[in-house]
Formats: C-alpha cells, structure tokens, sequence
C-alpha cells in the first residue's frame, strides 16, 4: 500500500517536472495533452494498484516507464527537428549575409578601381607635364648657356678691339 502510493506519487512528479519542460518545446499542446492523459491513467492506476497482485504492479509499473520514455523520446525527436529547422534558417541567413556583403564588396571595389583610375590617369598627365616642363628647363638652360658663351667671346672680342 504504502509503497504503491510513493511510487505513484513519485511519477506524478516526474510527470509534473517534463510538464515544465514541455512548456519550452515547440509544441507545447501536445505534450500537455500527453501529460493530462498520463496524469489521468495515473490516478486509475493508484486505485487498481492497490488491488493488483505484485507481478502485475511489476509490469503495470513498467508499461508507465515505457510509457514515459516513448513520450519523452517524441519530445526530444520534436525538439531535434525544431533544432534542425532552426540551423536550416540560420544557414540561409547566413547565406544572404554572405550574399549581401559579397554585393557590397563588389560595389565598394568597383568604387574604389574607379577612383584609383581617375588617380592614375591624374598621376600619369602629371608626370607628362613634369617631363615636358623638365626639357623646357633643359633647353632654356642650354640656350643660357649658350648666350653666356656668346656673350662671353663677344665681350673678349671687343676688349682685344678696343685695346
């Protein structure tokens, strides 16, 4: 007697405890409805358990465990799909992030190349007219020189003319 009813009550709080944790899951009604009808085929029990010869209290006792680990085997094959589901959208997340930080990439690189090329274009008209304006600097110092020399001799000249 005394035995039967802690044990009865003990799966009663067994039961009371994966109610809780079936609040969590992704399916919640049916696992409340899974407890009531647990809850309820319990509470039968507790009054034929009392009357029941030991073995049959043995495989009646049994028939509640396997009863309770199917139902505990349904939620965590609930729970493994909804973990599945959930790492199929996060995949696809991730994929359209990828996605939309490949698009802007490629926008900023297109962006920058072309800047780049602007500055490159600037870089190479800048060093023309640095080259062009390095000869002119050239020529006019040879031409300098050259004046120099003339003025030079013609200076001599007129020194030996005048002596």
């Amino acid at each position: 007697g005394t035995s039967t009813s802690r044990k009865v009550s003990d799966l009663s709080f067994e039961f009371s405890s994966i109610l809780v944790k079936f609040a969590v899951w992704p399916r919640p009604g049916k696992a409340v409805i899974m407890e009531e009808e647990r809850m309820s085929s319990c509470a039968e029990e507790e009054v034929t358990m009392e009357i029941l010869s030991p073995g049959k209290t043995t495989r009646l006792h049994e028939k509640e465990q396997l009863q309770d680990l199917n139902g505990r085997l349904a939620v965590f094959m609930d729970r493994v799909q909804f973990v599945r589901e959930q790492n199929d959208d996060l995949r696809q997340e991730l994929e359209r992030c990828k996605d939309t930080h490949r698009r802007e990439m490629e926008s900023h690189r297109s962006l920058f190349e072309k800047e780049l090329s602007e500055a490159r274009k600037l870089l190479d008209e800048t060093a023309r007219e640095k080259a062009k304006f390095e000869l002119a600097a050239s020529r006019n110092c040879a031409l300098a020189s050259d004046a120099k020399q003339k003025l030079e001799q013609e200076a001599s000249n007129r020194a030996e003319v005048e002596k």
